[in-house]
């Protein structure tokens, strides 16, 4: 992304994205994968400004903006976790101070609760990395903690998922300027 140049070629192709700011550059793109990729299943294209791909709304409109909404897939994990443990108070931020402090004393989780905690850690790692980086923290310590998870990690986890929740319509715009890093 260029501010002032036009961002407007994109090319979405099963589960693959390429930009371009010439679509020529992408038309032979697209022949390669075509050529390359076509005897085996067939190559379907679309070229449009918003782009749903790999649980992410793509949108860029804004010349030099790109939004990455993930609305709907912090909906989805949060309508997957127990829903008792989120109706408590608002929390102002993902994690505390203690994020990284481990009691060494707490119970291990029951296996139903290890699982989701487990796969919830994993849904939380792909949003991180993608379109939430204001919960990376929190994930970066649940991912060191899935193999052997513990009632203190749970109400760690839980808060996190009480920010998503309150924060659900959040999403991530990066912008481009014109200015030329030294």
């Amino acid at each position: 992304m260029v501010k002032g140049k036009q961002m407007t070629v994109s090319w979405h192709v099963d589960d693959l994205k390429v930009s371009h700011i010439n679509p020529k550059e992408i038309d032979h793109f697209v022949k390669w994968v075509q050529e390359t990729y076509g005897s085996i299943s067939e190559v379907k294209s679309t070229r449009r400004k918003i782009h749903d791909y790999l649980g992410m709304k793509l949108d860029f409109s804004i010349d030099g903006h790109v939004t990455i909404d993930m609305k709907d897939y912090v909906t989805t994990i949060i309508e997957s976790f127990p829903k008792d443990v989120l109706i408590k108070g608002n929390v102002g931020s993902p994690w505390t101070d203690s994020l990284f402090k481990v009691n060494q004393k707490s119970k291990l989780l029951d296996k139903s609760k290890s699982e989701q905690f487990h796969t919830t850690t994993a849904q939380a790692l792909f949003l991180c990395k993608q379109g939430r980086p204001d919960i990376s923290p929190a994930v970066s310590f649940f991912t060191t903690r899935v193999k052997a998870s513990t009632e203190e990690d749970w109400s760690k986890h839980v808060r996190m998922m009480q920010y998503l929740r309150q924060s659900r319509n959040d999403v991530l715009t990066l912008k481009a300027d014109d200015s030329i890093l030294q």
